[in-house]
């Protein structure tokens, strides 16, 4: 119980002294992103091309 105490006393005004990393992507989350919209690009289907209307030749 003496070593959790002594954990705390040292462990709290250590990391309360800490300056936090600040909010990003994760190097992971960015690669499957990125994965993702390439694979998306890949598997899209092929937009086909609407004819256009004939003109009357009267």
């Amino acid at each position: 119980m003496e070593i959790v105490f002594d954990l705390l006393l040292i462990g709290v005004p250590y990391f309360a002294s800490c300056t936090p990393l600040p909010p990003a992507k994760s190097k992971a989350k960015k690669l499957l992103e990125k994965a993702a919209a390439s694979l998306k690009k890949l598997v899209a289907p092929i937009p086909q091309p609407i004819p256009a209307p004939a003109e009357n030749p009267s």
